[in-house]
């Protein structure tokens, strides 16, 4: 873990820079990629360095956020009247709260809505129209 020195102490000892808080300068501890994930230390400060372990921005990516709130995407094709089996780029520890599928084609001919499952670390996609549909998904868990 990393520090920083706060601004206008004159020296390096504990007695003169106190450990910083929301009323007291001093010096603070800089929060580890992991820290940063958990959310639950209230004396760590967070980089943008410490977010940049938690996500991987692909096509198919994630992002975790502190507390443990992770967002999903994606883009795919399902063909007709079949499901679509996607698995997640990480697994949700708990549970999948939300997860949609949106249709991205141009054809503006009426579809049925897709149709999806979720679990932990898959989303099945149904398609029930008489075509293949490309679409985005976005799921979020925790």
């Amino acid at each position: 873990a990393g520090y920083f020195r706060a601004v206008n102490l004159v020296a390096n000892s504990a007695s003169s820079n106190p450990s910083a808080s929301e009323t007291v300068q001093g010096i603070v501890e800089l929060a580890t990629a992991a820290e940063t994930l958990t959310g639950s230390s209230t004396s760590l400060a967070l980089t943008p360095g410490g977010f940049a372990g938690n996500k991987s921005l692909a096509a198919a990516g994630y992002y975790k956020l502190p507390g443990g709130l992770i967002l999903q995407w994606g883009t795919t094709t399902v063909n007709s009247s079949t499901y679509k089996n996607i698995t997640l780029p990480v697994a949700f520890p708990a549970a999948c709260v939300h997860a949609e599928a949106n249709i991205t084609e141009s054809d503006t001919t009426a579809r049925d809505a897709l149709k999806a499952v979720t679990g932990t670390s898959t989303l099945s996609v149904y398609n029930p129209n008489a075509a293949s549909i490309s679409f985005t998904w976005f799921a979020v868990g925790y």
